[in-house]
């Protein structure tokens, strides 16, 4: 979880604040898992909004219910190396819903990065026995990549398209 102290509390003028919001300067990170810094992109008023969040699955939450489309996601995971202990990146290209067919019950989230890596978990890690069930989200970099080709040969039409 994000914590933060009374001594960073930043007073925004009541005009510009967000009723109920608290705004700090400085925020602390309360355990060793995964976290996520998830921009969408609001296209009807050419602006974005970029968010924090702890869990994965309040990134397909926001997603899902924000109205705006996913622009950039990357996580931030705990890496150490021998005694050294800090944190490494990871953009996000694809959201997934996901079956893990060991434990059906649990709602489970896929990200695929940008190199086709699959992660899951509190920590992020290598996703293993998970099955795809519904696509939340794309990056518009990997929205361009996942559009098909286009042929001279077929008339300027997919290769897959039936002409209509």
């Amino acid at each position: 979880m994000f914590v933060s102290m009374p001594e960073f509390h930043f007073p925004v003028p009541a005009p510009l604040a967000i009723p109920g919001a608290f705004y700090a300067r400085a925020m602390t990170w309360s355990s060793s898992a995964a976290w996520f810094v998830l921009t969408l992109r609001y296209p009807e008023v050419q602006g974005s909004q970029t968010c924090l969040l702890a869990w994965d699955t309040d990134v397909a939450d926001v997603i899902a219910s924000g109205g705006g489309q996913l622009e950039s996601l990357l996580f931030v995971a705990p890496k150490s190396t021998g005694k050294r202990c800090g944190w490494s990146t990871t953009q996000i290209a694809e959201v997934w819903e996901a079956i893990d067919p060991d434990d059906e019950g649990c709602r489970r989230i896929l990200m695929v990065s940008e190199d086709g890596q699959e992660y899951s978990g509190f920590f992020m890690e290598a996703a293993t026995g998970l099955q795809r069930k519904k696509l939340i989200a794309r990056t518009r970099s990997a929205r361009r990549r996942a559009k098909p080709e286009r042929s001279a040969l077929w008339g300027g039409r997919d290769s897959g398209s039936a002409g209509d």
